[in-house]
């Protein structure tokens, strides 16, 4: 888990709170299977639950940014407010007039977990 509190300026004012993944290793040579499976944000307004997902982390075409599944909470008092384009494939919350108004990329996993495969599960 990343956690990073963006201080604004000398004051100390923080203009928010970013929550994610620390993804920056890579496992592209490894003789292994990876799988990442786990349950990512529904943007239909009908939906009740969060939408099952499964990528093979280990195939040569998978991509992912660093701040994939990161949430950023907007202090609606910061001097200096935090720019929602610093962290452009976050989710951004903000505290608007009584509500809680959020910005989530098309692709936003809740949860998930990383399965890996050895040579002697795959045989099996």
């Amino acid at each position: 888990m990343l956690a990073v509190l963006a201080r604004d300026r000398a004051d100390g004012d923080f203009g928010g709170v970013v929550l994610g993944r620390d993804t920056r290793r890579r496992f592209r040579a490894t003789p292994v299977r990876i799988i990442c499976k786990g349950i990512c944000h529904d943007h239909n307004e009908d939906a009740a639950v969060s939408t099952p997902f499964a990528l093979d982390v280990s195939d040569p075409g998978y991509t992912e940014t660093w701040v994939q599944g990161a949430n950023v909470f907007h202090n609606p008092f910061a001097m200096y407010p935090l720019d929602e384009s610093f962290l452009v494939h976050a989710a951004h919350h903000r505290f608007d007039g009584g509500v809680v108004r959020s910005l989530i990329p098309e692709f936003h996993p809740y949860q998930s977990q990383t399965i890996i495969l050895t040579r002697k599960r795959l045989r099996r």
